[in-house]
C-alpha cells in the first residue's frame, strides 16, 4: 500500500491530509473527516482504520485535517462554522484534480467518491452534501463534486446543536457556544432545515449510532435518518434503495466504535453494495 502523509490542500498548517493507496485499488476514494467537538482530534488518530478500510474495501482512503476551533477563542484567534465545513469542501474541491504519487493513478477513483463523517464531521458533511447555502452562502458545492459524491456514511452524528445543548446542557460551554461563533440558539444551523440538491438519485446514505454511545444522543441520528427520507419521498425516489438505517450493529462507546470490526464491517459493506 503507497502511503502519502500532511500532502497540502491550502496555506494553513492544518489544511493537509494523508493518502492511503492500494497497490490494485478500484476506481473508488473514500474519505475519512474525522470528529472532534469542532476543536481538537487529528487526521493521524485514525491511520490504523483508514488502512483497514483501504485494505477492506481496496479503495483509495483519504484522511484530511481542518482548521479546529480554539479552546479559548480570542480577537485575532477565532475558526468557527462554516470554517471547518468550508476547509472540508476547498479540501474536497482541490483533490478533485489531485494527480497522487507517480504511477497510483487515482484519476477514476476521484471520479466516485464515499464520505464518512463521524460526530462533528456529520453536520460538516451535511452542510456540504445538502444545500446549507440559504444559512451559510460559502458553502456552495460544485455540481462537478456533488456528481462525484456516490455515498455518504454518518456515525454517532450531530445533526442539531440546539438538540444536542437540549440533551447535554454542559456541551453548550464546553464547544458548542465557540464552535458557532458564541451565540445563544443554534436553530439555524440545524441540518434538517437543509434541502436536497440535484444529485440525490445518484447519492446513497448510511446513518449508524451505536447503542453503547453515551455522548451524542440517539435522537440526533433517528431524525437524520427521518429528513433524509423525507428528502427522497419529495423527490419520488424509492427511499429503500438510497437510505439505510443501523441502530442495532454496534456496542461500543463514541469513539471506541471504530476499534470494531463491525464498524469496518458496515462501512465496507454499504460502499461495496454499489
Amino acid at each position: 500500500m503507497h502511503h502519502c502523509f500532511d500532502v497540502a490542500y491550502g496555506f494553513d498548517q492544518l489544511q493537509r491530509f494523508d493518502a492511503f493507496i492500494p497497490a490494485n485499488h478500484k476506481s473508488r476514494c473514500i474519505v475519512f473527516v474525522h470528529g472532534g467537538a469542532w476543536r481538537s482530534e487529528d487526521k493521524r488518530d485514525h491511520t490504523d482504520l483508514a488502512r483497514k478500510i483501504a485494505k477492506n474495501t481496496q479503495s483509495v482512503v483519504l484522511v484530511p485535517n481542518y482548521r479546529l476551533t480554539p479552546k479559548e477563542p480570542t480577537p485575532v484567534n477565532k475558526i468557527y462554522h462554516p470554517s471547518h465545513a468550508s476547509d472540508i469542501l476547498l479540501f474536497l474541491t482541490r483533490v478533485l484534480v489531485w494527480d497522487g504519487p507517480p504511477g497510483t493513478n487515482i484519476e477514476e477513483a476521484l471520479k466516485e467518491i464515499y464520505l464518512i463523517g463521524h460526530s462533528c464531521s456529520a453536520h460538516m458533511i451535511a452542510s456540504i452534501v445538502l444545500d446549507s447555502t440559504s444559512i451559510t452562502p460559502s458553502l456552495n458545492t460544485p455540481t462537478r463534486l456533488l456528481d462525484a459524491i456516490k455515498g455518504v456514511v454518518m456515525s454517532e452524528g450531530i445533526f442539531d446543536p440546539d438538540q444536542l445543548v437540549s440533551c447535554f446542557p454542559q456541551y453548550r460551554e464546553w464547544f458548542v457556544a465557540n464552535a458557532f461563533g458564541g451565540i445563544s440558539k443554534f436553530s439555524d444551523f440545524s441540518v434538517f432545515n437543509y434541502s436536497s440538491r440535484d444529485h440525490m438519485d445518484s447519492t446513497r446514505w448510511l446513518i449508524i449510532h451505536s447503542k453503547g454511545d453515551s455522548l451524542i444522543d440517539a435522537g440526533q441520528s433517528q431524525a437524520m435518518y427521518e429528513h433524509i427520507c423525507r428528502l427522497y419521498l419529495k423527490q419520488n425516489l424509492p427511499v429503500d434503495k438510497h437510505v439505510y438505517f443501523n441502530t442495532d450493529g454496534l456496542q461500543a462507546e463514541h469513539n471506541e466504535i471504530f476499534k470494531e470490526d463491525k464498524y469496518i464491517e458496515m462501512v465496507s459493506s454499504f460502499i461495496l453494495r454499489a
